[in-house]
């Protein structure tokens, strides 16, 4: 058998792998990309997931500064049924308005006979005559409802009228799951405690807003120790300031992050050790339209 020609014989080329330092080189470019990548899919997870805290915090903010404003704004409000001596003589006459920094001692009084407790959070009490107008009603046949959803009960007599008093008491207790919450006690019949209304508000501050005599707009803002002190009444009271701290439902920050409260010019507050919760204050400020007019 004669042997192929030349040009129909199969060519042999030689092979040639990568050298090891080619191979580290490329092992090295691999891992550099790899670390980029899971660094971007890291960060991208770490701010969604403080995205996802702020918008709670924010929500929850919203939410308890709303319920309080939407009964602060009434105090004192009360249909008017005479007029006597250049003044006009409401049905609901009693105060509307009080406040303690440590708390209320027993949460049972009526508001005029209030007492401040011992605690390190500050609460307010409103009072207001309810109607369908300036509250939710509810119930068979319907009435105004308190802070709690309860109906109200009706009071008075027929001279000079009968009435819807709506008082809530606001304050800050623990909510039972590690953390704080805005709670309410309402008037309705029967009522033996409070409420918790926004679970994550750590702590909450309230200033009273006093006009100068013969004037309408607030000059400066007491505390309520500060406004006893200063011999001021409830009924010198024209605008409320609200504040309220609030704190993230779980960790999302890599440590212990102190955080600014509800004074501007006090020192950072620091959480406890292993609280990695985050942090926020939100203010708001009611006109008290029924002390102003």
């Amino acid at each position: 058998m004669s042997p192929l020609p030349l040009t129909l014989r199969p060519r042999l080329t030689r092979t040639r792998g990568l050298s090891l330092i080619e191979l580290m080189i490329s092992m090295v470019i691999g891992m550099v990309v790899v670390a980029a990548v899971l660094a971007a899919y890291l960060g991208s997870g770490a701010s969604s997931k403080h995205s996802q805290a702020m918008a709670q915090i924010t929500e929850d903010a919203t939410v308890a500064l709303n319920i309080m404003r939407s009964h602060i704004a009434q105090s004192g409000y009360s249909r008017p049924v005479a007029f006597n001596g250049g003044k006009i003589v409401p049905v609901y006459t009693g105060p509307s308005l009080f406040g303690c920094n440590t708390g209320f001692a027993d949460l049972s009084k009526s508001i005029d006979a209030l007492t401040c407790g011992s605690s390190s959070q500050h609460a307010i009490a409103v009072a207001f005559e309810a109607d369908e107008s300036n509250s939710i009603m509810g119930g068979s046949p319907k009435v105004p409802l308190d802070c709690i959803g309860n109906g109200l009960a009706e009071l008075g007599s027929a001279t000079p009228g009968k009435y819807f008093l709506s008082y809530s008491r606001f304050y800050i207790a623990s909510s039972g799951s590690g953390g704080n919450a805005l709670y309410c006690r309402g008037s309705s019949a029967g009522s033996t405690g409070g409420q918790a209304l926004v679970e994550n508000i750590q702590s909450m501050q309230v200033l009273y807003g006093l006009a100068e005599a013969g004037r309408q707009e607030a000059r400066r803002y007491l505390t309520a120790q500060q406004l006893t002190n200063a011999g001021a009444s409830y009924t010198d009271v024209v605008s409320v300031r609200l504040c309220v701290v609030v704190a993230s439902s779980s960790n999302v920050l890599d440590a212990v992050t102190p955080y600014q409260g509800c004074d501007p010019f006090a020192a950072q507050t620091t959480p406890a050790a292993g609280d990695r919760r985050m942090y926020r204050a939100f203010t708001s400020t009611v006109v008290l339209q029924n002390r102003v007019l």
